[in-house]
């Protein structure tokens, strides 16, 4: 296990710190906004200005961003048939199939302004970038799923309905309150993973239930994600580099979510060999939204606090208040056909 990270790509402390070292005032700014949302006055002090301060009272400009979507996806769409017809448009890997197969088998739902609205606020209205994830979407939702269930709702009579297993370890849960800014918080512990009983697939169509499951909540879509990475109790073993690859891929390039900060707490002595590769893997956008937390359990609540991540989303067995019942979560869900 650890020859398969030495091996893999990596990202030096030497280059990090060169990647923090090019970033523009406004770059900063910008990561230190998601990491502390409404936090971040008190966290800056004397150097807050009020320009770096969230519009986040700005009317979302929905009609034009719908119709500018579709006439985007229908444009990639034409480019594609044109390539397969020889002519090439510079459209790279992208498999606009998926989405014409969607909109054959699932019209409901791929063409509905719900669903095309969290691909919109994920990209903060950039119609291209929406669009692109969007496709990208399909094309994950087909593989991880297979062509039997794809279509089927992503509720846990549906598309998940062979995954009782992966969803009752608890491995990725959702805290059942958002953070001070309206963030969801999404708990990732990699102690909760039983090798044997799971397939990687699995695990990442477990992902995608919970952040769909948050990703129901539209002030979650506007005001992004928070994740904590809690490896506290995990052995070195149940940490696996493809799976982090996979999921890390849905999270940053597939899935419309909006990512505003990862915070890893208390992480084991071995972590880093793992890390290196894990900061890689997020990109040097999520790079500059990394944050580490260690000591006892109330330090770290109380670092945590500062950026509005507050004790009532953290589970008691890291010092907060929540007591985590993943199986009493999932029978609620399926009470409501979830």
């Amino acid at each position: 296990m650890s020859a398969s990270y030495l091996a893999a790509p990596r990202i030096t402390e030497e280059e990090e710190q060169a990647e923090q070292a090019s970033m523009t005032e406004e770059e900063k700014f910008a990561a230190l906004r998601d990491l502390y949302g409404v936090m971040l006055p008190a966290a800056l002090g004397d150097r807050w200005d009020s320009r770096f301060a969230h519009q986040s009272d700005e009317e979302e400009p929905i009609e034009k961003g719908l119709e500018e979507l579709e006439a985007e996806l229908n444009q990639l769409i034409r480019k594609s048939e044109s390539e397969e017809n020889g002519n090439r448009c510079g459209l790279g890997h992208l498999n606009t199939a998926c989405v014409q197969e969607a909109k054959r088998k699932l019209p409901q739902v791929i063409n509905s302004t719900e669903h095309r609205l969290k691909f919109l606020r994920a990209e903060s209205f950039d119609v291209k970038k929406a669009a692109v994830m969007l496709i990208k979407y399909w094309e994950e939702r087909i593989t991880i799923f297979g062509e039997d269930k794809a279509f089927l709702p992503l509720n846990l009579s549906g598309a998940l309905r062979d995954d009782e297993v992966g969803l009752s370890m608890g491995f990725i849960t959702l805290s059942p309150e958002r953070d001070s800014s309206g963030r969801a918080v999404l708990i990732v512990d990699q102690s909760k993973l039983e090798r044997k009983n799971y397939t990687r697939n699995m695990m990442l169509r477990v992902v995608w239930y919970v952040v769909h499951a948050a990703l129901q909540d539209e002030q979650v879509q506007r005001n992004g994600f928070i994740m904590l990475c809690t490896p506290r109790n995990a052995q070195f073993d149940q940490f696996d580099r493809k799976m982090e690859s996979k999921i890390t891929h849905s999270l940053r390039e597939v899935l419309p979510v909006l990512w505003k900060g990862i915070h890893f707490c208390h992480a084991p002595g071995f972590y880093e060999l793992i890390a290196p590769n894990a900061k890689y893997l997020l990109g040097r956008r999520m790079r500059a939204r990394i944050r580490w937390h260690s000591g006892s359990f109330r330090a770290v609540l109380e670092t945590l606090a500062e950026y509005g991540i507050k004790p009532s989303c953290i589970p008691t067995e890291f010092g907060g208040e929540w007591n985590v019942e993943t199986g009493k979560w999932l029978e609620e869900r399926r009470a409501k056909g979830l």
